[in-house]
């Protein structure tokens, strides 16, 4: 059963139920009130004829109550006198089914009756009870409520019916979107397409739904596309290191070089892969931080003081972020310049800015080495990017993981140009998360 019907069932379900309550209340509120008043009309009867039985006075002999006029306008009515289960007197013709009565009993249906009976109390001087049954016939009251109950069945079950059918209709374009995203979900199933995307149709929920979803695709997306790019870019990266310590280990085999000049060699290339992992696997990573209250500025001073370097900023600055990846971030940076300017003077500052109404945290690092081109300027944060012509050691991945860093601090990083010459490196990161 599909949605769509599911949804009709439950609003006919509920529409019946609703029906059924209200109809059934007011069946009964209403046949309450029509036996109320026929049983009001039933007891100011009998009691009309008790006066003039108590007046006439009260015998066993049947003649002696035969000019009484038991008649009741507008009523068809039954009335009889009995002592000792013996009929004294009788007004009309009982049906069979209805008891003689021997004790006072609350007006009742018997068929098409209302009967009520009464007990007429000795008066002074008299010594024996007798009992007064009244009857009046209800069949057209009986028929209105049989008449009210059947339209309320029929209302019912029209209303029921007409629920559903407008159920259906009005549910198709209300779940429309959400058959957009059954279908896309089955195509992205069957394909493996994840750039297909969601119509963002209607509002409320399911187009929250919509947009939710969508968003969900574009992150698994970026997740497919970095693995990809992590698992071409270590396969082709990790395989230099590797094939330069085969070299030379080849090397010491065939008595070219030395343990102590291989093994040195063998640990440079070591170190240089576990950088290279690291910062592959910080390209890796999509938003997934462990971001905490710290001191940026006391982070920046610790490293610039065991480097040597001067530092300029203030001695305290609160921000949100990862403290290990903004470590990692800065040693890039002070690493950068130490392999292309290693005969220049660097140097560290922090301050705050705000833009767009929000502040942020920049750590600068300037150098006053040989700088970029314009071209390198606007490529230097490409993975695996170098300037052509360079010469220092590295993997091109440096600034691409202080860049990572900064989208993921929901910074940005910022080149120029040093003056007179030399290379200015700018972290934003946001001072609140």
């Amino acid at each position: 059963m599909t949605l769509r019907q599911r949804l009709a069932v439950f609003i006919a379900v509920t529409t019946l139920v609703a029906l059924v309550i209200q109809g059934g209340l007011g069946y009964f509120s209403l046949q309450h009130q029509v036996y109320a008043s026929l049983d009001r009309d039933l007891n100011i009867y009998v009691q009309r004829l008790t006066g003039l039985l108590r007046k006439k006075g009260l015998s066993t002999d049947p003649r002696f109550y035969q000019d009484i006029n038991a008649g009741y306008e507008g009523y068809i009515t039954r009335v009889r006198l009995v002592h000792e289960g013996q009929v004294i007197w009788q007004y009309g013709q009982f049906p069979d089914d209805i008891p003689m009565p021997n004790l006072t009993q609350y007006a009742r249906n018997y068929g098409q009756w209302r009967v009520g009976t009464w007990t007429i109390h000795p008066s002074e001087g008299e010594e024996v009870d007798f009992f007064i049954q009244g009857a009046i016939l209800s069949r057209e009251l009986n028929s209105s409520l049989s008449n009210y109950q059947q339209t309320m069945l029929l209302t019912t079950l029209l209303v029921t019916l007409l629920g559903v059918i407008f159920a259906l209709l009005l549910s198709r374009p209300a779940l429309k979107p959400l058959q957009h995203l059954l279908d896309t979900t089955r195509k992205i199933a069957s394909s493996g397409d994840l750039s297909l995307k969601v119509p963002q149709e209607g509002g409320g929920e399911l187009g929250e739904l919509s947009a939710t979803f969508n968003h969900m695709l574009d992150r698994l997306a970026g997740f497919r596309k970095r693995e990809t790019e992590f698992t071409r870019n270590a396969s082709h990266e990790l395989r230099t290191p590797l094939t330069a310590m085969k070299l030379h280990l080849g090397n010491w085999k065939a008595g070219y070089a030395t343990p102590e000049e291989t093994l040195e060699i063998i640990c440079e290339e070591v170190d240089r892969m576990a950088r290279l992992s690291e910062s592959l696997l910080t390209l890796a990573r999509e938003g997934r931080t462990q971001k905490t209250e710290f001191d940026l500025a006391e982070l920046v001073q610790e490293i610039t003081g065991a480097r040597d370097l001067p530092y300029s900023g203030p001695e305290h600055c609160q921000v949100c972020g990862d403290p290990l990846l903004l470590r990692q971030a800065l040693l890039n940076l002070l690493t950068n310049a130490q392999h292309h300017a290693p005969a220049a003077s660097v140097g560290v500052s922090l301050h705050t800015t705000t833009e767009h109404n929000q502040t942020f945290g920049v750590l600068r690092v300037a150098d006053t080495g040989p700088g970029m081109g314009e071209e390198a300027l606007s490529r230097a944060t490409e993975t695996f990017y170098r300037a052509p012509g360079t010469r220092a050691p590295g993997s091109g991945l440096g600034l691409s993981v202080v860049a990572q860093v900064a989208e993921l601090h929901g910074g940005k990083v910022v080149l120029s140009q040093n003056t007179p010459h030399g290379l200015v490196v700018e972290l934003w990161v946001q001072s609140q998360g």
